[in-house]
Formats: structure tokens, C-alpha cells, sequence
């Protein structure tokens, strides 16, 4: 009978502790990662267009017989001035062919007619009235004065500075007829007579980046046109060979001159082509990280300033990345208002573009970036130090087993855990190995807490396994 009890309570027994003991919580926990962010700004790289000087006068026929080819001239020749590029910064005057015997009978089109010189008001016109007056001058008087009336025109402007001595200059001679001043030789010898007109007009010019005379003349006959000497065209071609390789498009046999007769709505386009702006490369010893009036900016996105990658980009997306150092690389000068980040101007000091943010300084005159260069930085968060582990639960201390990034923690107060008990709520963020400050941005846990002693806080990218039993 005392076997049989014995069996019993045994049975008993182990039961209850099966059924009832409580079992060992297993809690996982991570800290976020270190994130990485490249600050691309290439637009902060930038360059000036200096619009190059174009001056252009045209001069229009005003004679009787031009009457007869006006209405189909006065749409093309509005097209005409409408190709004049908006790149440029252009000049624009429009005069007569033969004198009319009113001097002031001519209109200049001018965004800024400040610097011209005895030009009155009555004689400023928008481009948009160009077609209109250019067809309405008063007819001519005598004969027709072509090159002679280039040359005194030609003058007459200069003076007034409509023709601007470093600008590329524009003639554009439009004439359904020739030459016939009354000074022609007999017979029309256009082999001497052309190039000493030629010589005459050329004779006058002042120094410019090129000059140009175009003439709408008749090569063919057609309504309206008489029979041409050709001493027009000559004259052009003359011009022509003068015109650098640079500035020269490829007519076979007409040069500068084209055809009353066809389309020579197209005379500008190979101005278009071969006058390109002048580009002012700007030079940089400052570069943005961010812009903004925000002088929290960098703390409140827990950005680390202290561990940046700096690169100079080339165009051809090539890099040189830099140190940082005062003398040959590279140093982080913070929150700057107004800062200046512009040095030179093609090679010339000239501070500007100004902005608000948080700089760099390029230290070197190797360093300093000049269009179309550009600066890229990549930065990270900080690195985040963590002084505490949060429980969910109530823990029986003797039962904790805490295992960071793999290793177990042993208890200590110096180099291991120790618990502190809850519930409470606190930052877990601290400044680093022995000094508990709480750090912001916060990262606030509340529950029960162990804390950590020595070398065994953890940082970003970390992975915390809690086992224990909960008490009651």
C-alpha cells in the first residue's frame, strides 16, 4: 500500500510542473541602420552667355520700279528680320537705298537704345513694325547710289554707334536693279570698277569680329527686275573672301549674294550657325551641402559632418575624390547666411551667387571647381550609440540572458548588464562608452529596462535577443 502512495504522489507531481511552469520569453530587437544620401547638385555649377554683338543695317530699293516687286517683297523680308537670332545682342537699322532727301528717314530697332547717339525717339521702332516700315520709305531721288550710299550710311551709323566698333556687322543690300551711280565706266567694266567700289567702302570700316554685305539682287530676270551688271554681286563675293574661315558658309558662286528672283528668306540662317555666344565658365572655392535658412537642418536629419565623401565631377562624369584637409582638399566651415560660393568669372575675381545652407570650403586653387564641373558629396546619419535594452515584461533578473549581435552579455556593472527594473520610460540614445546623456533625435522605449556598462553598448545595425522568465 505505502508503494502504491508513493507512485501516486510521484505521478502527481511531475504533472503539475509540465502544466504549470511558466516558460522563457525570447524577445528580438534591431537598430536602424546607417543611411547614405549623395547631394548631387551639378546646378550650382554654372556659366554666364554673353549674347554676342550683331549689328545689321539693311538697306531697302526705294526706287520707282520697285513698286512693282513691293507686295511680293514685304513678306519676305519681314521673314528676314524675324531669323535674326535671339541670341543675339543685336542693333537693327533700316534705311533707304537712295537718298530721299530727309536724312532722318531711317528706323532703328534696339532693346536698349541708351547708348545710341542722336538717334531721337521718332526713329526707335519694335521689331514688330520692322515689315511695315521697311516698304513705306519715300522713293528715291537721282540715281541709284548703292555702294556709295553703303559707305556714307555706314559712317553716318558708326557715328551714332547703331554700328558698334566690336560687333559683327551686318550689311544687307536689297535692289532689284545695279549700280548706276553715273561714275561707271563705258563700256561696264565690272572686272576694275566692282573693286575699287569694293576698296572704297572697305576703307571705312572700323575694327570688328567680321563684316558681312549681303545683297538681294537680281541673278536671273524675272517681274519687275532689270537686267543686272552683276557689280552688286561682285562686291559681295569680294567681301566675302575677307570673312574668316570661322564666320564663312559655303555659297559655290554667289558668295553673299542671293536672288531676288528665288527665296532669300534664309540669308541669316548661316549667321545663326557660325555666331555662337561667348560662354563665361565660373570658378567655385565654396560648394553646398544643402541649401536652406534652416540652421537646424543638419541635426534635426542626423546628418554626420565629420565623415563626408567629396568628389569634383568632370563632364565626362569622371571623379577626384578629396581629403579633408585645410591646405589641399577640403573642410566643412557649417551654416553659413549669404555666402558667396562663386571665386572667378572666366579667370577673373568675381564673388557672387550668393546663398543660405550648410557649406563646404575648397582648399587649393587644385580643388576649386570651374564649370561645367561640379561637386558631389555623399553623406551618412550619424552613428547612434545605445546605453539600454527594453523588456516588455516584468523579468525575473536571475533568469536574463542577453545576446547582442551574437555574443553573449554577461552581467557586470563595468563591462556587462545590469538591470534596472520599471516599468519606466526613457531614450535609449546616449552619447557613447561611459557618458549616459540622452541624445537627440530621441528614440523613447518604455517597459522595463536593462542597462549597459563598458564596451557592450551597440551602435546602428545591431540585432539584441532577450531570453528570460516573466515574474507576476
Amino acid at each position: 500500500m505505502k508503494k502504491y502512495f508513493y507512485l501516486l504522489f510521484f505521478i502527481l507531481v511531475s504533472c503539475g510542473k509540465q502544466q504549470f511552469a511558466t516558460n522563457k520569453y525570447a524577445e528580438e530587437q534591431s537598430t536602424s541602420s546607417i543611411k547614405t544620401q549623395n547631394w548631387n547638385n551639378p546646378a550650382y555649377s554654372q556659366f554666364t552667355y554673353i549674347r554676342p554683338k550683331v549689328d545689321f543695317l539693311i538697306m531697302i530699293d526705294n526706287s520707282g520700279s520697285y513698286n512693282y516687286i513691293k507686295p511680293k517683297i514685304e513678306g519676305s523680308l519681314r521673314t528676314l528680320v524675324d531669323h535674326i537670332s535671339n541670341d543675339f545682342d543685336s542693333q537693327i537699322a533700316i534705311a533707304p537705298l537712295m537718298g530721299t532727301g530727309n536724312s532722318s528717314e531711317y528706323y532703328v530697332i534696339d532693346e536698349d537704345p541708351s547708348n545710341l547717339i542722336g538717334v531721337p525717339n521718332s526713329q526707335l521702332i519694335p521689331l514688330s513694325q520692322a515689315g511695315q516700315k521697311i516698304v513705306s520709305f519715300n522713293p528715291g531721288l537721282g540715281k541709284e547710289l548703292g555702294l556709295d550710299r553703303t559707305k556714307s550710311l555706314y559712317n553716318d551709323f558708326r557715328n551714332k554707334n547703331i554700328i558698334r566698333g566690336d560687333s559683327h556687322q551686318m550689311v544687307v543690300l536689297i535692289s532689284n536693279g545695279d549700280h548706276l551711280s553715273g561714275d561707271e565706266p563705258t563700256p561696264y567694266d565690272i572686272t576694275t570698277f566692282a573693286p575699287q567700289k569694293y576698296l572704297g567702302i572697305k576703307s571705312t570700316l572700323t575694327q570688328q569680329e567680321q563684316f558681312r554685305f549681303f545683297t538681294v539682287v537680281p541673278h536671273t530676270i524675272c517681274n519687275g527686275v532689270k537686267q543686272s551688271y552683276g557689280v552688286y554681286r561682285k562686291v559681295s563675293g569680294l567681301f566675302y573672301n575677307d570673312v574668316p574661315n570661322t564666320f564663312k558658309t559655303s555659297y559655290p558662286t554667289n558668295g553673299d549674294s542671293f536672288d531676288i528672283c528665288g527665296n532669300f528668306t534664309n540669308i541669316f540662317e548661316s549667321i545663326n550657325r557660325t555666331i555662337q555666344p561667348e560662354v563665361l565658365r565660373h570658378t567655385y572655392d565654396y560648394w553646398p551641402l544643402v541649401v536652406t535658412n534652416d540652421s537646424n537642418y543638419i541635426h534635426d536629419n542626423d546628418i554626420d559632418v565629420d565623415d563626408l565623401e567629396v568628389a569634383i565631377v568632370d563632364v565626362n562624369g569622371n571623379e577626384k575624390l578629396l581629403q579633408k584637409s585645410t591646405t589641399d582638399g577640403y573642410s566643412y566651415i557649417g551654416f553659413q547666411q549669404g555666402l558667396q560660393i562663386r571665386k572667378l568669372m572666366n579667370g577673373v575675381a568675381s564673388r557672387g551667387e550668393a546663398y543660405n545652407g550648410f557649406f563646404i570650403k575648397l582648399n587649393g586653387q587644385q580643388n576649386e571647381v570651374t564649370n561645367p564641373s561640379w561637386v558631389r558629396i555623399r553623406t551618412k546619419t550619424n552613428t547612434h550609440y545605445y546605453g539600454y535594452v527594453k523588456l516588455d515584461y516584468k523579468p525575473d533578473p536571475s533568469s536574463i540572458k542577453l545576446i547582442i549581435n551574437g555574443a553573449e552579455v554577461p552581467k557586470s556593472t563595468t563591462n556587462g548588464w545590469e538591470y534596472l527594473g520599471g516599468p519606466s520610460t526613457r531614450n535609449i540614445r546616449i552619447k557613447g562608452i561611459g557618458d549616459y546623456t540622452p541624445v537627440t533625435p530621441a528614440v523613447t522605449k518604455s517597459g522595463w529596462f536593462i542597462k549597459l556598462h563598458g564596451n557592450k553598448i551597440y551602435t546602428n545595425n545591431s540585432s539584441i535577443n532577450v531570453h528570460y522568465f516573466p515574474q507576476d
